[in-house]
């Protein structure tokens, strides 16, 4: 497999979380990687204001 075949996060490995908590892009490129995880976590732990957090990411 090609590193172009890889997602976003195994190509950079363990600093995308840290680039997110300075660049707006990263971190959109981080949720949206993780999007279906969230949809399913979030719901889970906080059922009364999923649907806000998530609006908000």
């Amino acid at each position: 497999m090609t590193s172009e075949s890889t997602r976003p996060s195994e190509r950079d490995g363990d600093d995308a979380p840290a680039r997110a908590t300075h660049d707006p892009a990263a971190f959109e490129a981080l949720v949206t990687h993780h999007s279906v995880a969230l949809h399913g976590y979030l719901p889970r732990r906080a059922p009364t204001v999923a649907d806000d957090l998530l609006s908000e990411v």
